[in-house]
């Protein structure tokens, strides 16, 4: 019986260490994935944005929004060896969100806007 209740042990302790190989993986796709855009939008209007939260206000906004929201969620789901790197990490996450929701431009995007006919 306690040979089988070691063996249990070890699956659930492997079937973790491939779950946060996994996450780790993932984790470099949503940057990836911006970068791309970021530069393809470069090659496509010719000139470069003057920060990545400005991307929000441009044709990538979904990369943007998207990669960001990723990689919040991401480091939420990843639980760290210390309590004190865990909640870094759930910072991070929740940082994360708040900057793909609340962009730094969203007034001057509000008057530049063009008013909705009623």
């Amino acid at each position: 019986m306690a040979a089988q209740m070691v063996g249990v042990a070890e699956d659930t302790s492997n079937i973790t260490l491939q779950t946060y190989r996994y996450l780790r993986m993932i984790l470099v796709l949503p940057p990836v994935f911006l970068m791309l855009a970021t530069v393809g939008e470069r090659l496509t209007r010719g000139v470069w944005r003057d920060s990545i939260s400005d991307s929000y206000a441009g044709p990538v906004r979904d990369v943007f929004v998207g990669a960001l929201m990723a990689t919040g969620v991401c480091l939420i789901a990843y639980k760290s060896s210390s309590k004190l790197e865990d909640y870094a990490l759930n910072f991070a996450g929740f940082n994360a969100f708040f900057v793909a929701l609340v962009p730094n431009n969203f007034t001057p995007m509000l008057v530049a806007a063009p008013a909705r006919p009623s």
